[in-house]
């Protein structure tokens, strides 16, 4: 590692030509100042050797970093200072901030190149530390897992709560297996292949015998097999004969259950056996499935249905013959009571009888009315029409007696109109009052005929 004298961020350094005058200093027009930072070209070229010198050796060279990061941070209070510089710069002379702006950049990027080249330095170095770190955590991990597939393959288990494996009352510490060198740790393994193998050895002479054991049981169970073959044949033969029994037992059912639904007045509509209206229908082979107690409380649903339907159906045919009986009287009724209603003066409207001083009465209304109360309403309806007629008649003697009495003052109020209809227009000069004087009298006069109308009607 270079370890020769840092440069210091504390340095007097020179002001700094702009891209459009190289070799000049930019001016502000205003205070005719220098555009100007402490930090020169030539001085960057220096700080761009000086990076190029440090060389972090390894992963263990904590040394060179160090040496590496100061040089950052320095350059990189180098690269901030001119930006600060920047911004005290362009804070007053705001019309020449590109100015300031284009001489900071040409500054700062070649900084930042400088800073971001040791950043990288740093980066490879701590990339290679945690390499070699993970590379040795991943080996552990690796012998630990080795360790535990061995120990498991010899029949040990891990005891959480111990934090060990069990064998057999042999203990084996899990920091011990995950910690102890390849020299430590072989006793250990080699005691838990030893104990291994013993208990192999035991299970093997325990499955030879089994095998033996095994193999005589199966001699015998052959043996057993057979004979239990030979029964079961002639149980099955048995059931053969039995079950052939037991199906032409089931035709026989059959065919006496389907003539009995027949007989009923069943019919056959593909699969099933059914009768109009009735909700119940029977397949062959639910015929086949009903005991013999199922199917008579069938039968007997059917013939109790149809007695209730068949009463239903009388009761039903009495009914309608009533309702046409009672429509029958009532027609009747209607009949010798419809004349009678107009000489009362009711209208027949078809379905109704109208009455003016009457309210509508409907026709089964009339149809249903009992003798004494119809009796009523056309002697009641007869008081009403004399009424009404009395009524009529004193109200024409009344309007003939005020006909007279108004006569003389008629003929006086009808003069007066008239001669106030006949009034001329007065003669003027003015159009204004003309013209006012002339819509006075149309309205007055027609105001006067009205009147006179209204006189006539008296």
């Amino acid at each position: 590692m270079n370890t020769e004298a840092m440069p210091t961020d504390e340095m007097t350094l020179d002001a700094v030509p702009t891209k459009e005058q190289p070799n000049q200093l930019a001016k502000t027009p205003v205070e005719n100042a220098l555009i100007a930072f402490d930090i020169t070209q030539l001085k960057i070229q220096q700080l761009r050797d000086e990076e190029a010198k440090y060389v972090i050796s390894g992963p263990d060279d904590k040394r060179g970093a160090e040496v590496v990061n100061d040089f950052r941070l320095m350059v990189m209070r180098q690269r901030t200072s001119v930006e600060k510089k920047a911004k005290e710069l362009k804070a007053p002379h705001i019309r020449y901030n590109k100015e300031v702006d284009a001489a900071s950049n040409a500054l700062t990027e070649q900084l930042e190149a400088i800073e971001d080249r040791a950043k990288l330095k740093l980066k490879l170095h701590r990339d290679e530390v945690e390499r070699i770190e993970t590379e040795k955590m991943l080996a552990n991990q690796r012998r630990t897992e080795a360790r535990h597939k061995e120990l498991v393959g010899y029949g040990y288990v891990f005891n959480a709560a111990l934090e060990a494996y069990e064998h057999d009352g042999d203990f084996i510490n899990f920091d011990d297996m995950k910690q102890l060198s390849d020299e430590e740790y072989e006793p250990i393994v080699t005691h838990a292949q030893t104990a291994h193998r013993i208990k192999q050895e035991k299970l093997a002479e325990e499955a030879a015998a089994e095998t033996e054991r095994v193999r005589l049981k199966a001699i015998a169970d052959q043996e057993a097999a057979e004979e239990l073959a030979r029964q079961q044949a002639k149980l099955k033969e048995d059931q053969d004969a039995l079950k052939a029994q037991q199906d032409e037992l089931a035709n026989q059912c059959l065919k006496l259950r389907v003539a009995r639904l027949l007989d009923l007045g069943f019919l056959k509509d593909g699969r099933y056996y059914t009768i109009q209206d009735y909700p119940t229908y029977f397949s062959e082979d639910y015929l086949m499935e009903l005991s013999s107690e199922a199917f008579g409380e069938s039968v007997n649903a059917y013939i109790n249905w149809k007695k209730d339907r068949d009463n239903q159906l009388e009761f039903a045919k009495e009914q309608k013959e009533k309702e046409q009986a009672e429509q029958e009287r009532q027609n009747k009724v209607l009949a010798e009571r419809s004349p009678l209603l107009e000489v009362v003066g009711f209208t027949d409207n078809i379905g109704s009888f109208a009455h003016p001083l009457q309210k509508l009465l409907y026709a089964d209304e009339v149809a249903t009315m009992d003798e004494d109360t119809f009796a009523y309403l056309i002697k009641y309806t007869k008081d009403k029409n004399k009424q009404a007629d009395d009524e009529a008649k004193a109200k024409r003697l009344a309007d003939k007696a005020r006909t007279a009495r108004l006569a003389p003052d008629k003929k006086e109020l009808k003069k007066w109109a008239t001669a106030l209809l006949n009034t001329k227009n007065p003669a003027v000069n003015e159009p204004e009052v003309y013209d006012a004087s002339q819509a006075f009298l149309v309205k007055l006069r027609s105001l006067t005929q009205t009147f006179i109308d209204q006189i006539d009607a008296l």
